[in-house]
């Protein structure tokens, strides 16, 4: 519930900004995902990312918009590996995965630079949605001082984050562009929880 409050309240502002703004620009970007720290997510591999945009021009130099970043991640949890299963189920299953939603309120400072290249940076407040997808064992055994099984298990996140992003991008006739989109994403208790960057494209409204 708290989830579905904070995500209206962050689209409810960017709608009212529509009244303020103008030239809407919609853009998408693919790229990669990257945990940078183990903190929470162990012996993490590098995934992928896939962002989409809506952000309004409030004047020539600000911007306000959302973004959502869908990105997947697979990790290895080597701490798990000398956990005692019984022999005849097999080796416990030691990779996890991570998905995460980033759903991110941001205002934006462009800087045009030469040969109708704009950049822009911009920070602001958001909330993320992290499913952990991982194998937990069940049923010890006493007496044997061991595991009889295990299952697949999902452990759900909600809360907030903070977002940094930046881009560079070449404008065509003020109709479309095409660039580099990236950024990160720091946790509540000053974590990065991951790093995107990928091509992107954007067309103008």
């Amino acid at each position: 519930m708290k989830k579905k409050y904070s995500l209206l309240i962050l689209f409810l502002i960017v709608a009212n900004s529509a009244l303020f703004g103008q030239n809407l620009e919609t853009h998408l970007s693919l790229g990669t995902h990257r945990i940078p720290n183990q903190q929470r997510i162990e012996q993490p591999m590098e995934g992928f990312n896939l962002h989409f945009g809506l952000t309004y021009q409030l004047n020539e130099h600000w911007t306000l918009g959302t973004n959502i970043n869908h990105s997947v991640n697979h990790y290895y949890r080597a701490s798990a590996a000398n956990t005692p299963l019984l022999s005849v189920i097999g080796p416990l299953p030691l990779e996890g995965k991570l998905l995460t939603d980033h759903f991110s309120l941001v205002f934006g400072r462009k800087l045009k630079l030469p040969w109708d290249f704009v950049a822009e940076i911009g920070t602001g407040i958001g909330v993320f949605v992290e499913e952990n997808e991982f194998m937990e064992v069940v049923n010890f055994d006493q007496e044997r001082q061991m595991y009889t099984g295990f299952f697949r298990k999902t452990a759900t996140t909600v809360d907030t984050h903070l977002p940094l992003a930046y881009s560079i991008k070449k404008v065509f006739r003020d109709k479309a562009s095409l660039g580099l989109q990236g950024g990160m994403f720091i946790d509540r208790s000053g974590y990065s929880k991951g790093i995107v960057i990928g091509p992107r494209i954007s067309f103008f409204l």
